[in-house]
């Protein structure tokens, strides 16, 4: 049986409160050593579509190919680390993987491909959680980033953002994705994406987008 409404949005605050904690104190840290980040991941989904449950907080953090030891071990050496041997985890999967002490993980990847270049110097600073302002990846570049991985995320966004989306950005980076890995055509499931959501905001309550079927 699911939880009580009043039991849910307690637990909601808790989780909002956890991740804001977690994210003002990275944001802090990375804004100190003057490195260039910016949010990604299920907080930056939530701000540019519509509010859902996440554990962790996600960033991209430019470090460039041959440097990132100089980046690694500040971050291990002020945080808490999820997996042993961290520093040669990250230098391999290219993430770092922290958490705070009161638990909410971070991941931190270690960006260095011409679209994480550009996507970084799009960001812009919001006001993601309640108090916390923090450099977040655009609408658009979530959507490149979810274009593989979260369906529910893309259509969040593109049911709330409609027509303020740059789409012929989102398509140039979706075919660059397609050719270099062997994906299969990422801009037409993006258009498909964009028509399917269009077809059920037609018949659903204003700002609403119900589920697929």
């Amino acid at each position: 049986m699911a939880g009580s409404p009043r039991k849910q949005a307690s637990g909601n605050d808790q989780e909002r409160e956890r991740n804001s904690a977690a994210l003002a104190e990275i944001a802090a840290f990375l804004e100190k050593q003057g490195w260039q980040y910016c949010l990604i991941g299920g907080l930056a989904a939530s701000y540019w579509g519509q509010p859902r449950s996440t554990k962790d907080v996600d960033l991209v953090l430019l470090t460039g190919i041959g440097d990132e030891e100089r980046f690694i071990k500040p971050l291990t050496a002020a945080f808490h680390v999820r997996v042993a041997g961290a520093d040669k985890f990250a230098m391999v999967s290219r993430v770092i993987l922290l958490q705070t002490k009161a638990g909410v993980g971070i991941d931190v990847s270690l960006g260095a491909l011409p679209f994480e270049e550009e996507m970084l110097r799009r960001a812009k600073i919001k006001e993601v959680l309640p108090g916390v302002r923090v450099r977040t990846a655009t609408a658009e570049d979530i959507v490149v980033m979810k274009a593989i991985a979260d369906v529910d995320d893309i259509e969040r966004i593109i049911a709330t953002q409609g027509r303020k989306l740059d789409a012929e950005y989102i398509r140039r980076w979706l075919t660059d994705f397609s050719e270099a890995l062997s994906e299969t055509d990422l801009v037409g499931f993006f258009e498909s994406t964009v028509k399917s959501v269009d077809d059920r905001m037609k018949k659903a309550p204003r700002g609403k987008l119900p589920r697929g079927g």
